[in-house]
């Protein structure tokens, strides 16, 4: 089925004010950004929703917040299997974020502390932890400072290059990881009940297949 639905466009340089007016005026809940004509990104409602409560201005340029690995929509089912992708990407991250908020974190601020949980003792220099997040965020730091002050991470410089700083989970970080994994297992079961054991087999294969079409698009 093909919606025949067209999806909206803002500049880079629009306010998030403007976003959001765009975003209400369309049934879709998603924009595309564009830069000199090309597509530089994509912005939600789920986006423009958890910027405002990290503390964005509503004057700041869509630029702050928007995705910057968009899948390219073009007519027809491209745009269709496109525009699915998004909405159930944006539906998972709000699930996501409706379990670790009420706890204090946001969802890029939990990634981190799954990140430094499987690094173990060792830890993981700050630039690492950035290559390992799920959506690519150039304030990285910023997000380990807020961390640190909730006295979830702790930062050390290391002892042979005292240019590198390694991050470590602390006590309190893993109390709380190990507070919300049954919830969000338990969230990610109704999130994807849907699908039986094959089928989440082939989502699985299907979604590599597509990164890895973008990932040589982005290499080129």
């Amino acid at each position: 089925m093909n919606s025949g639905k067209k999806l909206p466009i803002v500049a880079e340089t629009t306010p998030i004010l403007e976003a959001i007016r765009v975003l209400d005026e369309s049934s879709l809940q998603i924009a595309l950004v564009q830069h000199d004509g090309h597509v530089v990104g994509t912005l939600t409602d789920g986006d423009v929703r958890r910027a405002l409560l990290a503390g964005a201005t509503l004057d700041q340029p869509v630029t702050k917040i928007m995705n910057r690995s968009p899948v390219v929509a073009q007519n027809g089912i491209t745009n269709e299997a496109a525009l699915a992708l998004m909405r159930t990407a944006d539906m998972v991250r709000r699930a996501v974020a409706g379990l670790v908020e009420p706890h204090g974190i946001t969802p890029q601020q939990y990634n981190v502390l799954r990140i430094l949980r499987g690094a173990g003792d060792r830890g993981l220099p700050t630039l690492e932890i950035a290559q390992r997040m799920i959506e690519q965020t150039p304030g990285i730091t910023r997000l380990i400072d807020r961390l640190e002050t909730k006295k979830l991470v702790l930062r050390e410089r290391c002892a042979t290059d005292r240019r590198q700083v390694f991050c470590r989970i602390t006590t309190g970080g893993l109390a709380m990881l190990e507070q919300l994994d049954a919830p969000l297992q338990s969230r990610e079961k109704q999130t994807l009940g849907g699908l039986n054991d094959e089928e989440l087999a082939q989502l699985i294969a299907l979604l590599d297949r597509a990164r890895e079409g973008l990932n040589q698009k982005e290499t080129r």
